[in-house]
């Protein structure tokens, strides 16, 4: 027995509508659903308009991984045809590193001491709507900050490190910096311990290239806490009390 052409147009209607409910669930959400990375793994991306639309217009691929206590990582992403832009986001969502330059280039590097939590690298452009490939790649990293490096570092480490006579310098005191992202209001305890000389800790605002805490310097330890009054970066600047002086010390940075 066959169906009348009318009643079988319908029925097929309604079973097509039927499957595309039950298979076909919307496309997921790039903002929210990253790529799980693997460190020590490479990337061949593209920004397209499709991926995440950031609040600036710009583009972003996001690819989640997890970091074990004070693990010392590195990422790159390198483009052939725009700026690249780098950001590193906390479980929280918030802001702990990005970069835009590595040195002289338009590709982005950037290294970070990180505690224990979940992470997202989003690959991104520095400007808006901007499509193309792109390669990111990461690596696991020496914890050794040397040669006048600048490595971020998140709240939650605690790191050996040694103030050297190639590290950078300021005046006759040789010095490391670690970079910091705090948000407005966000408070942080940084310590600096060492046997091998008097340390003394200080804290400078990118913003306004301005000391805004300094440690006071006891016989083996320099400290201080502060308070964030806006979101910015800042340079954890960890020296000696007196000048030219090197050696081990530990930073804790709570």
């Amino acid at each position: 027995m066959r169906l009348h052409s009318g009643l079988s147009a319908i029925v097929l209607t309604l079973f097509l509508a039927a499957c595309k409910d039950s298979t076909s669930p919307p496309p997921p959400d790039p903002c929210t659903t990253p790529t799980p990375h693997t460190i020590g793994s490479t990337v061949n991306g593209t920004l397209a308009s499709t991926d995440c639309h950031l609040p600036d217009g710009s583009f972003g691929d996001f690819y989640s991984f997890n970091a074990a206590a004070a693990a010392s990582l590195s990422f790159t992403m390198t483009a052939g045809t725009f700026d690249t832009f780098l950001l590193l986001v906390d479980g929280a969502g918030n802001l702990v590193a990005f970069n835009d330059d590595a040195g002289a280039t338009t590709n982005s590097a950037m290294r970070i001491l990180l505690a224990a939590d979940s992470y997202q690298a989003i690959a991104n452009s520095l400007d808006p709507a901007i499509s193309g490939a792109y390669v990111f790649s990461s690596a696991t990293a020496s914890v050794d900050v040397t040669n006048c490096d600048s490595v971020w570092v998140s709240k939650g480490i605690s790191s050996s490190q040694t103030i050297a006579a190639t590290d950078c310098t300021a005046g006759a005191f040789n010095e490391d910096r670690f970079l910091l992202r705090l948000q407005s209001g966000q408070s942080v305890t940084v310590t600096q311990g060492s046997t091998a000389f008097t340390p003394r800790v200080s804290l400078i605002s990118v913003t306004s290239g301005t000391t805004v805490a300094d440690g006071v310097a006891g016989t083996n330890t320099s400290a201080f806490t502060f308070t964030a009054p806006v979101t910015g970066t800042y340079i954890i600047v960890p020296t000696s009390f007196d000048p030219a002086q090197t050696g081990a010390y530990t930073l804790t940075v709570q």
